[in-house]
């Protein structure tokens, strides 16, 4: 994982042990730079490890980090309350500010998240205020099982699917 952020340069504090810590951080690394301040127990079992805290990415290119081509650069603060180490062990209340995020060849501007994620699971509410696309979400997606199921009310007043590149010419 590391060997994806290239050059990293790293200044900051750490207080604890390595199970139990408190750190204060930023980091400039060769796809972006990230801080972080956080309260950390590591349990020998990842689920029952726990974390709060802040965590902000500034310019930070999430598709070279994810392996996933449709993402790129993202600038955004969270707050985060949770445990488990793992995508299957994850439970966590989530509160974002995402200032812009690279999505298919387009820049979503203002987006808030407030909600809770956990293994292929998030309730919550979601709201975009880009030029090119307005939208309120409440409610709930779960791919847990085989079927996703999704219940949600979604506010969609303006949507320039062209200039998102969610459409295309035909």
């Amino acid at each position: 994982v590391l060997d994806k952020l290239d050059n990293i340069s790293m200044r900051g504090n750490f207080v604890g042990f390595l199970s139990d810590f408190v750190s204060k951080a930023d980091f400039e690394t060769g796809i972006g730079k990230l801080s972080e301040d956080i309260k950390m127990k590591i349990s020998d079992n990842p689920a029952l490890s726990t974390y709060s805290g802040k965590v902000t990415f500034d310019g930070f290119d999430m598709g070279k980090f994810s392996g996933i081509d449709l993402l790129g650069s993202v600038t955004l603060s969270s707050k985060i309350e949770g445990s488990g180490l793992t995508l299957e062990t994850l439970q966590a209340k989530l509160v974002s500010d995402v200032q812009n995020l690279d999505f298919d060849k387009y820049n979503y501007k203002n987006i808030k998240i407030n909600g809770y994620v956990a293994d292929k699971f998030f309730k919550g509410s979601l709201s975009v205020n880009d030029k090119n696309l307005i939208l309120g979400f409440n409610g709930t997606v779960d791919y847990r099982k085989q079927k996703p199921v999704f219940d949600f009310l979604a506010d969609i007043p303006a949507a320039n699917l062209y200039e998102l590149n969610l459409a295309r010419d035909t």
